[in-house]
């Protein structure tokens, strides 16, 4: 993908914590971006898409000490987490009392989805934010999924509702979506099966 320059990652981060919605390059497709703690920010997201509040999104963090966080982690998941964690995985864990304090309703459940993807672009943003990310798919609901900035600006071209902006960046490998994966106390349940392997403590 394209250079991106460290003055640029700020100033997305900036634009996510006030609650703009961007569309950037991930380890998957496009995805977008806001400030999960917004929940005017969130509504907006879903109006872009055109998708019921009603499902569920995951979250991209920094890495596993953030997610330990806001998780109630095993022994036994902490482990399994850093065998496979940076990379094409989406856990589903169980959220403990900061997150449910922190975070509007609409995460509010038994288990939240976490990522660290294992992409250069996601990993200076988290490294930009003091707060883990969105992370949905930067389509509209019901369509293919994209893997380049200008297929994102022909995706919303003319609509009502649009990203505020766009990362330029080459075109993406096109790559199956993350595998879902619930995380048990010892144990665990594959719920999408993106084609990655997995690694079992």
């Amino acid at each position: 993908m394209k250079y991106i320059n460290k003055d640029e990652i700020e100033n997305i981060a900036k634009a996510i914590k006030i609650g703009q919605v961007v569309a950037f390059p991930s380890d998957t497709c496009f995805g977008l971006a806001t400030n999960p703690l917004n929940q005017f920010a969130l509504e907006k997201m879903f109006q872009i898409k055109g998708r019921d509040m009603g499902k569920k999104i995951s979250l991209i963090f920094k890495d596993i000490n953030q997610i330990k966080t806001y998780t109630n982690l095993s022994q036994w998941q902490e482990r399994f987490l850093m065998l496979n964690l940076p990379g094409p995985f989406t856990f589903l864990l169980s959220p403990n009392e900061n997150f449910l304090s922190k975070f509007p309703l609409y995460f509010h459940g038994e288990k939240i989805g976490v990522r660290i993807p294992d992409f250069l672009f996601t990993k200076n943003l988290s490294l930009a934010l003091d707060i883990p990310f969105t992370s949905t798919s930067a389509n509209i609901s019901g369509n293919k999924e994209l893997y380049t900035s200008v297929g994102v600006y022909k995706e919303f071209f003319g609509k009502n509702n649009s990203p505020d902006f766009v990362v330029s960046s080459a075109t993406l490998l096109e790559t199956p979506p993350s595998s879902v994966i619930l995380l048990k106390e010892n144990n665990f349940e594959i719920i999408r099966d993106g084609k990655y392997k997995i690694n079992i403590p």
